[in-house]
């Protein structure tokens, strides 16, 4: 019988800024259930920027690991989350090479 060595799916870190109404709609919580689902790991979190005039426009911060493929479902499916959210309005970067390695998403 022959033994086949089995590899691990290769693992990418995407890097996620959305804008938009974001806050006070329960968008941090709607993410971290999707990435969940699709067994991602890493963390989602305000960032604050002092030229937003109205709080809930305040941009989010994501970095997730996962195969390319989920990352990209994940991506596809953050859109429909809240109407106003599109590709416009995220900005994000892959990076095949990281430094952390993140084991759940918080």
């Amino acid at each position: 019988m022959r033994s086949e060595k089995l590899q691990s799916p290769k693992i990418t870190q995407a890097t996620i800024l959305v804008h938009g109404r974001v806050h006070l709609v329960g968008y941090r919580k709607k993410v971290m259930n999707l990435a969940e689902f699709l067994d991602l790991r890493g963390f989602v979190e305000n960032i604050e920027n002092a030229s937003a005039n109205d709080e809930r426009y305040q941009p989010v911060g994501i970095v997730c690991q996962g195969t390319r493929d989920s990352i990209e479902k994940f991506i596809e499916l953050l859109k429909f989350l809240i109407g106003d959210i599109n590709g416009e309005n995220m900005k994000l970067s892959f990076q095949e090479e990281f430094g952390e390695r993140y084991y759940d998403f918080y």
